[in-house]
């Protein structure tokens, strides 16, 4: 639970300029609920200057993550995320800024097909930093593939992240989405859904979605 808080953003990126955040990067995952309550918030300042959405300001995010291919030798989750009561302030003048210049999304951004040959190495590679490592395949369920994912078991470590190769678009690693996303006491705000779009993607096609009175998505209605 995060709750009473008042947030002020780094920067106009989707790291620096959101309240919470989970690195695709990293192999973060979250098995459970996020909770928000009462949250003061002061993001980035920077606007945009042409365009549809020429004099808003740049979309922060309520939570930034992506679900990508990678392979990290287990289960990725989106955790669900509940908000309930929002404010929003310039964080240079320390106004309000009204609902309708605002972009806030529950940012999810899109599915990638990245590459990382170098993830489960434990030694020192390349620039001279270490590679986080991660741990060699298992089946514990003897169901023939890697545990907590669609791999076909060998008793290799999948170092590939996409495979076999950059033009295979299989999802290996599919990220569990999250089961609802609810906000509700928005003060006159909207929050999208993808990059501050109200559109849902196929990713959250299972997924409760209600922002304020509005229900987005509702997998039980299909």
């Amino acid at each position: 639970l995060i709750e009473n808080v008042t947030w002020y953003s780094e920067g106009p990126g989707a790291h620096e300029n959101a309240l919470a955040i989970l690195r695709d990067d990293y192999g973060s995952t979250w098995d459970g609920t996020i909770k928000m309550k009462d949250i003061t918030a002061y993001p980035a300042t920077d606007k945009f200057t042409s365009g549809s959405n020429i004099g808003k300001y740049y979309p922060f995010y309520i939570i930034s993550s992506t679900y990508t291919n990678w392979y990290y030798g287990y289960e990725t989750m989106f955790p669900n995320v509940e908000l309930d009561g929002l404010m929003v302030y310039d964080l240079d003048t320390g106004k309000q800024i009204p609902p309708e210049k605002a972009m806030i999304s529950f940012n999810t951004t899109s599915k990638t097909y990245g590459k990382e040959p170098n993830m489960h190495l434990s030694e020192v590679v390349g620039n001279g930093k270490n590679c986080a490592p991660i741990y060699e395949d298992v089946d514990k369920n003897n169901d023939g593939f890697v545990d907590g994912t669609n791999i076909p078991f060998d008793g290799n470590t999948n170092t590939s992240g996409v495979s076999p190769s950059y033009t295979d678009k299989t999802n290996r690693n599919p990220v569990r989405p999250p089961e609802y996303f609810k906000a509700n006491n928005l003060n006159g705000y909207t929050i999208g859904i993808l990059n501050a779009d109200s559109s849902v993607p196929a990713f959250l096609s299972t997924t409760y979605i209600k922002i304020g009175n509005d229900v987005l998505n509702d997998p039980e209605e299909e």
